[in-house]
């Protein structure tokens, strides 16, 4: 029967991190999420900056830990990757791998629903292939680009770029109106600060909220001017 698992990947550091992220995981998405068993592959790094992503866990891992969640015949998976995991140990990039959650998918679509099972499976699939592919296309400039960069040792008079920018164009990409991209972004600032609460506790949660309520109304008159160039 078809299950859904979470492997925890434990390492020391956070450079131990980013070599197991580059030196597997990066090559895995393809790999496991082409395999007939795979319905789904995708993962989650956990380090102190990122310590509030969760992955569906009761509680989020230790820091310096990857998450991999597994959707499919997971036997078969497991068999088919688990050399390259002991491989992982034996070179000290991981210090471990385990099994944290395990469950039937049958149990899971009745958790969520058939429709949203299958989008799940799908968007978190598109979103490994969309991270390994922005891994890569960073690598040269040695980090990620930060949410909302402003580059203030440049002058410029366009608007602040980042990561931000991604997630704007593809949505323009796939066609969506203006009012859905706003929805989105209204509710992904809800499911963040949902995160917030509960990892970091109620009075950061409403100090953060309070912040954005702040910033919105800054800019009430500022957005009558139309989009900056960017």
């Amino acid at each position: 029967m078809p299950e859904s698992i979470s492997l925890r990947f434990s390492a020391g550091s956070t450079a131990d991190v980013e070599r197991f992220l580059t030196e597997y995981v990066l090559d895995a998405v393809d790999r496991v999420q082409d395999m007939d068993a795979c319905d789904c592959f995708t993962f989650v790094p956990y380090q102190p900056a990122t310590g509030d992503r969760t992955t569906g866990l009761q509680v989020p891992p230790p820091d310096h830990t990857v998450v991999l969640t597994i959707r499919g015949d997971t036997d078969e998976i497991i068999d088919a990757e688990r050399d390259r995991w002991n491989a992982l140990v034996d070179e000290g990039i991981v210090t471990e791998w385990e099994v944290k959650r395990s469950v039937d998918v049958a149990e899971l679509v009745e958790e969520l629903g058939q429709k949203r099972a299958t989008l799940v499976a799908h968007t978190s699939n598109l979103s490994a292939r969309m991270a390994a592919l922005a891994y890569e296309a960073f690598e040269s400039l040695g980090t990620t680009p930060g949410a909302v960069d402003t580059h203030p040792d440049e002058e410029s008079d366009g608007a602040p770029f980042g990561w931000w920018s991604v997630l704007h164009n593809i949505t323009v990409q796939l066609n969506y109106s203006l009012a859905e991209e706003v929805e989105a972004h209204r509710y992904g600032l809800e499911h963040a600060l949902r995160n917030i609460a509960e990892y970091e506790g109620e009075a950061e949660a409403e100090a953060r909220l309070d912040d954005v309520i702040e910033t919105l109304d800054a800019i009430r008159t500022d957005i009558k001017q139309g989009r900056l160039d960017t």
